[in-house]
């Protein structure tokens, strides 16, 4: 139904996550925020402040801005103004 891919870059105290893909016939239901939900807590589980992502679409019914417009929603920030890298401070659970 999905993937992501996550890559620990702990020495940099970051977490990046190099793709998140959901079967057309599967999205709307939440999969895509699952997962990368789930990148953020192995993130702080491995001592990461922030995590970061390139936000890109593998198939051209997604709208780029639409994309952006996801991330930002769920707190991810460009890296500089234009940017399609992206960054989302993470807080750990006491």
């Amino acid at each position: 139904m999905g993937l992501l891919i996550y890559e620990d870059w702990r020495p940099k105290g970051l977490g990046f996550i190099y793709e998140i893909n959901v079967l057309l016939d599967c999205r709307g239901q939440g999969i895509a925020k699952q997962l990368r939900r789930y990148a953020e807590r192995y993130a702080v589980s491995l001592g990461c402040k922030s995590i970061g992502l390139k936000a890109y679409a593998l198939d051209p019914s997604t709208d780029q801005g639409s994309l952006l417009a996801w991330y930002a929603n769920e707190g991810y920030v460009p890296e500089s103004a234009g940017s399609d890298r992206l960054r989302k401070t993470l807080i750990a659970k006491v």
